[in-house]
């Protein structure tokens, strides 16, 4: 039993966001208590860190139709599923996008920490890095931005040499940077409050034994949400046009349903699975693989569908 985040923070979304971002890219396994994705305050007595959650802006938040145990928060008007599920830019969808990318990446779930000295007191920053993946991770934690920031690693960190960075938040984003013989990193720049997760570009991000390494620009990103009921979205990258293939298998290996089988174009692909197979039927609750095949690219990963 604790204060709420937001109310720690003093209301203040931008903070909000840079302490979501913190804590879900260090080591360990992240907990959410309800609520702090959509910015939920309280303080004190335990009844008001338990308060009813914020559905809607509607009466009573949406919560009950008829007399709510707790009082509900005033920030709910604005602080709800329903208004934040139709913002981009609210809490919540930011806690979906960091979500999304520690799911679909095996060196922010378990991968080692290694920190980096930081020019700038103000932004933290550090390696994560799993089998062949490795991901820069950074954070300003104040509101003004900064320009010309240095960070500085070891040969523990990453290799000299030019490298371009793919943004793990922003699909299609690149950084082009250079690591110096000293273990440098110079130029780099941070808006207010901004937290930037970027994947080294020579990895697979594959998990161990989860397929053959893949071509230059081929990318299966983790199922979301996951675990899943009823339905969830399967998003790769083709980069270039290939027959495709994308079968779901139990977890004794067995097929039992092909998603994808025809030529496709190259780009971002995203499909929405319902856990059905061709005739409709409806799988029981288990571990699923899906495999991506295209060209002599393959990479398969884990999936759970609960009921």
């Amino acid at each position: 039993d604790q204060n709420r985040v937001f109310t720690v923070l003093g209301y203040d979304e931008g903070k909000a966001k840079v302490a979501a971002g913190i804590y879900m890219t260090l080591p360990g396994v992240p907990f959410v208590y309800y609520g702090e994705e959509i910015g939920m305050i309280g303080d004190g007595a335990h009844e008001n860190i338990r308060t009813p959650m914020q559905w809607t802006d509607g009466t009573n938040a949406g919560f009950t139709t008829g007399t709510p145990w707790q009082a509900i928060n005033s920030n709910y008007e604005q602080y709800n599923v329903l208004v934040e599920d139709q913002d981009a830019g609210s809490l919540l969808s930011w806690y979906r996008r960091l979500i999304g990318v520690r799911n679909g990446s095996p060196a922010l779930r378990r991968g080692t920490h290694v920190p980096l000295a930081s020019s700038m007191s103000q932004v933290m920053a550090f390696m994560r890095s799993y089998g062949q993946q490795n991901v820069l991770c950074m954070a300003n934690t104040v509101a003004n931005p900064f320009g010309s920031i240095t960070l500085t690693g070891s040969a523990s960190s990453f290799e000299p040499g030019d490298h371009a960075l793919v943004n793990l938040l922003v699909p299609g984003d690149t950084l082009n940077i250079t690591v110096s013989p000293a273990y440098e990193i110079t130029g780099l720049s941070l808006d207010g409050h901004e937290v930037a997760i970027y994947e080294f570009p020579s990895t697979t991000g594959d998990e161990p034994g989860g397929g053959s390494p893949p071509d230059a620009g081929f990318r299966l990103e983790q199922n979301y949400p996951n675990p899943f009921n009823p339905s969830t979205t399967i998003m790769f990258d083709l980069p270039r046009a290939e027959h495709v293939k994308l079968d779901v298998f139990n977890i004794k290996g067995e097929l039992v349903t092909t998603i994808i089988d025809r030529y496709m174009t190259e780009g971002r692909k995203e499909v929405r699975w319902t856990a059905t197979d061709d005739d409709g039927r409806s799988f029981s609750s288990g571990v699923y693989c899906y495999r991506l095949v295209s060209g002599d690219f393959m990479q398969t990963k884990k999936m759970v569908l609960l009921k």
